[in-house]
């Protein structure tokens, strides 16, 4: 098999296990976590309503972020090795990855619209008392954008843990941990309105436009992979 072949097989192999889980996370969150509070918000306990005031995007963003996350850990250890003891070149396994990724960032925020719109039609039909909240075609545009970034740069902030770990040692990687931590405040930043303190250290809140954030994002994006290709580049697979 050519090379140029190669790599497209391990990034559509890749991404279909990971499918594999995030079917899981879907079911489980959007539909069975989501339907049981709207229940427990109309009948039970009203302080839950707003959960029935966000969308299945909003109400799925933290939760994604972290299922991304823990998806960038498991991506060394679980397919470099695997995909290094079956010949494959360390190119062929970054650029695997990160075109999985990027379909998975794509994915679960359009499954997560998908559900919405059937939230939408199911919910006239459901003897629930309360407001659900509906999405337009520009909120959906305007969450997607964030969400897709916001994935993608916690999924890259995942890898980046995991190969230091990897390709160094504990304490190394205890530093890898560090630097992720402060980096993802400051992704959050430039979304929230929050302040984040860290070790003295603080992020305020963004206040930059549209696109300037997005640009931000996508440049972080970019360093990240540049880093993690060249920590993986002449890493040494454990067999």
């Amino acid at each position: 098999m050519q090379t140029t072949d190669r790599k497209w097989t391990v990034a559509g192999g890749q991404y279909v296990e990971q499918m594999k889980w995030a079917l899981w996370f879907i079911i489980i969150g959007g539909v069975l976590v989501r339907g049981t509070l709207l229940v427990v918000a109309d009948r039970v306990d009203d302080q839950l309503n707003e959960v029935a005031e966000m969308t299945l995007l909003e109400f799925m963003s933290e939760a994604s972020t972290v299922f991304m996350l823990v998806i960038g850990l498991m991506s060394v250890y679980v397919f470099l090795t695997y995909f290094g003891q079956n010949g494959i070149t360390r190119w062929e396994y970054f650029f695997g990855t990160l075109i999985s990724s990027i379909g998975l960032a794509l994915t679960l925020p359009i499954a997560f619209i998908l559900l919405n719109l059937v939230e939408m039609l199911v919910i006239p039909w459901v003897p629930l008392t309360i407001d659900v909240a509906t999405l337009s075609l520009g909120s959906a545009a305007m969450l997607s954008l964030e969400y897709i970034l916001t994935l993608m740069i916690h999924f890259m902030l995942g890898w980046f843990i995991t190969i230091g770990f990897y390709r160094y040692n504990w304490m190394i990687g205890l530093i890898f941990i560090g630097v992720v931590i402060y980096a993802g405040m400051m992704t959050e930043a430039l979304w929230d309105d929050e302040k984040y303190i860290l070790f003295g250290l603080a992020t305020e809140s963004s206040e930059l436009s549209l696109p300037i954030v997005t640009a931000i994002a996508v440049g972080l994006i970019l360093i990240l992979a540049l880093v993690n290709r060249r920590l993986t580049k002449d890493i040494v697979i454990k067999m």
